[in-house]
C-alpha cells in the first residue's frame, strides 16, 4: 500500500485552501470507511499546514515536512539555517557571487537580522540584511551560494521576516472569480473594478501572483513591481513575434 507520508505535499496558500475544502467534501461524501482511506485523509490538513508554514518553529523559522528536509542535497545547511533563526540573534553567512560560482574569485560576508525559509520550487532564505552603512534591504539568499554560517552577538532587531507590500486592480469580469491572496484587502471601486492591496514573501511571488490574470489586472504599486510586469508582457509579446491584434467586441 502507498502511505501519504511517500509524497510531501508543497503548495501555496490558494492551493492550501483548496485542499482543505476537498478534505472537508470527502469527510461528509460517504465514501467507506475502510481505515486506510480514513488514515489518508486525517493526514491532509497537518500535510498542508506543514507545507505552508503553519506550525512556526520559532521567530521566522518554517516546518517544512522533514521527507523534504531530509532529501535536500542542503539537509545539513537548513538545519544550521534554522537553529541560527530560532536564536533570536544576528547572524553572518559567507555568500558566493555569480563569478565565484564560475570559477572565478568573490564572496562577501553578509550579516543577516530576522530571516525565514520560504519554498518557491526550492528552499531559499528571506532574509533582513543589514548592510554596512546600517541600512536594512530584503534580500533571497540561494542555498547553494550561501557558504558559512556564524552565529552573532548581536539579537535581532526587525519583527519579523521580510514582506513585500503591493497594490493591484482587477478588472470587474476578473474580480468576480479571482482568488485574493491571504490577509488581501479589497475595495470596489466605481468603474467595477477591485483594488487589492496584499503582501508577498518577495517581489517575484508578486509578480507571478498578478500575471496570472494577464491584461486583466493592473499594478498600482510599487512601481518597481509595475516595471517588471510591464516588461514581462513585452518580453511575451515579443515570444511571438507578428501577430494581428483581434478587435474588442462591441
Amino acid at each position: 500500500m502507498v502511505s501519504a507520508n511517500d509524497f510531501p505535499v508543497l503548495v501555496g496558500c490558494e492551493e492550501a485552501e483548496a485542499l482543505l475544502l476537498a478534505h472537508q467534501i470527502l469527510l461528509k461524501s460517504g465514501l467507506p470507511e475502510e481505515q486506510h482511506l480514513r488514515a489518508v485523509i486525517d493526514r491532509i490538513p497537518r500535510a498542508i499546514r506543514a507545507s505552508v508554514g503553519d506550525g512556526a518553529e520559532g521567530p521566522g523559522g518554517i516546518e517544512f515536512p522533514p521527507a523534504v528536509v531530509d532529501s535536500h542535497p542542503f539537509a545539513q545547511k537548513i538545519d544550521q539555517l534554522r537553529k541560527a533563526i530560532r536564536s533570536g540573534r544576528m547572524f553572518g553567512i559567507g555568500y558566493e557571487s555569480q563569478r565565484a560560482r564560475r570559477g572565478g574569485e568573490g564572496s562577501s560576508w553578509r550579516r543577516i537580522d530576522r530571516a525565514e525559509l520560504i519554498f518557491i520550487g526550492t528552499i531559499y532564505l528571506n532574509a533582513w540584511e543589514v548592510l554596512d552603512d546600517g541600512v536594512y534591504q530584503a534580500r533571497v539568499f540561494r542555498l547553494d551560494r550561501i557558504a558559512d554560517i556564524e552565529l552573532l552577538a548581536s539579537p535581532v532587531s526587525k519583527p519579523g521576516p521580510p514582506e513585500f507590500e503591493y497594490v493591484y486592480r482587477l478588472s470587474a469580469a476578473m474580480a468576480a472569480m479571482a482568488s485574493r491572496p491571504p490577509g488581501a484587502v479589497t475595495t470596489t471601486l466605481d468603474d467595477g473594478r477591485v483594488e487589492v492591496r496584499a503582501r508577498a514573501k518577495t517581489d517575484l511571488l508578486a509578480q507571478m501572483h498578478v500575471l496570472r490574470y494577464g491584461a486583466q489586472a493592473e499594478v498600482v504599486a510599487p512601481e518597481s513591481l509595475r516595471q517588471a510586469v510591464a516588461e514581462a508582457f513585452s518580453k511575451g509579446a515579443d515570444l511571438y513575434g507578428d501577430f494581428d491584434r483581434r478587435e474588442e467586441p462591441q
